[in-house]
């Protein structure tokens, strides 16, 4: 399906996987900061820097396996296929930021508030992105 000319550009350079990109970034990280902050520790930057690289890190090589930055998904707006990455990736950025942190073990119950802490705000923003660019496509193409 041809894309609008307003949005040509921005798929053919890659740019909506970019912008899906920094949206996941963002999607992962104010959770995580939010959580920080209920529990009184923002200040502990090392901590929150290495759960936020460990987390996004994950989500990225996961989704990537999920194909979430292929074109046609993030027009599609599947949120399952979001909420099954993110219930793989979340376990995997525990286990990278026990590492990081230099711990050995990783708490389930993290793992799981994780999970439903982060999950509908990255439903949620997959969503938001799909409708936009079906939005755009759904516009008639310009000459």
């Amino acid at each position: 399906m041809p894309y609008p000319a307003a949005m040509t550009s921005t798929v053919e350079a890659g740019g909506l996987a970019r912008r899906a990109l920094v949206g996941d970034l963002v999607a992962v990280a104010v959770p995580t900061a939010v959580g920080f902050g209920v529990h009184g520790t923002l200040g502990e930057a090392g901590r929150l820097v290495a759960t936020v690289v460990a987390f996004a890190g994950a989500w990225v090589v996961v989704a990537g396996g999920f194909g979430l930055y292929d074109d046609e998904r993030l027009v599609g707006g599947s949120w399952l296929r979001v909420l099954g990455a993110w219930v793989a990736a979340a376990p995997l950025g525990a286990l990278a930021r026990s590492l990081l942190l230099g711990r050995v073990t990783v708490v389930v119950a993290f793992v799981l508030v994780t999970i439903a802490v982060t999950a509908p705000v990255l439903v949620a923003w997959r969503l938001v992105l799909a409708r936009r660019v079906r939005r755009f496509v759904d516009q008639p193409a310009s000459p």
